[in-house]
């Protein structure tokens, strides 16, 4: 059977990585002729591989769709000149893709740092970083060490890079929150309705330093010269789960 999928130019890419795939697939499909056993982990991988040239052929021109190249632009109210046009990577869940686009500096500033309409209108978060990536980047390196999400992302096949980008990522992505953390958590909490059935709310506190009292020994009760007796004991410990609970 013979199926002809047409696209324009700027889809060429993602046409040749869905080409390379299907003669991958079908190499494989032949290598199951018989009655032996098969590597298919292998497969396994060989198709991983070619989906994530697809998605990457596939954010790479869309991403390219999003440049602007004019001599001048407003952006938010403001002009901006043309400086350059020059290529630069974004990160994707599959891996960096190369993308050319042209930076605009604003209007009567010679050392501004520059901007460019792809960034700007994808949301990129730090050099390139899809919005998406970033996220899962942040996700990773929450559930343990970098060297760990480094490690768990190469045994899913995705977010295909070294522990130093899941520990600047992560970080600019919590830094990026805790300028809006007010705010947010402002909005959240007029926007969100209790339900009429709700009995309690709970509050919990994870892994957070706190004070507590702690009663003290007989010799930490003992009269010390020029003190007083005391009772207890202020100490900082971690509270792995602690609940508030309001009935």
């Amino acid at each position: 059977m013979q199926m002809v999928i047409e696209m324009p130019e700027e889809l060429k890419g993602v046409g040749e990585a869905v080409t390379a795939l299907m003669r991958q697939v079908e190499a494989s499909w032949r290598s199951t002729r018989g009655g032996r056993a098969v590597d298919y982990a292998e497969i396994e991988r060989q198709v991983a591989a070619g989906a994530a040239a697809i998605e990457r052929a596939s954010h790479q021109a869309v991403l390219q769709g999003l440049d602007i190249d004019q001599p001048h632009v407003v952006i938010e109210g403001q002009a901006y000149r043309r400086v350059g046009r020059y290529a630069a990577d974004y990160y994707t869940l599959a891996g960096p893709v190369r993308v050319t686009r042209t930076l605009y500096r604003e209007q009567g500033e010679r050392t501004a740092k520059t901007v460019n309409a792809v960034s700007l209108r994808c949301g990129a978060v730090s050099e390139g970083w899809l919005p998406a990536t970033a996220q899962a980047m942040a996700h990773q390196l929450q559930q343990g060490t970098s060297r760990e999400a480094e490690s768990t992302a190469q045994m899913l096949g995705r977010l295909p890079y070294a522990r130093s980008s899941f520990e600047s990522i992560g970080q600019e992505v919590g830094r990026q929150y805790t300028v809006v953390r007010s705010e947010l958590e402002e909005s959240l909490l007029e926007e969100f309705v209790v339900p009429v059935e709700a009995a309690s709310v709970s509050v919990a506190l994870d892994r957070v330093s706190v004070p507590m009292e702690e009663a003290g020994t007989a010799a930490d009760r003992a009269p010390q010269p020029g003190g007083r007796r005391r009772k207890v004991w202020r100490q900082f410990r971690m509270a792995y789960l602690c609940h508030a609970h309001a009935a």
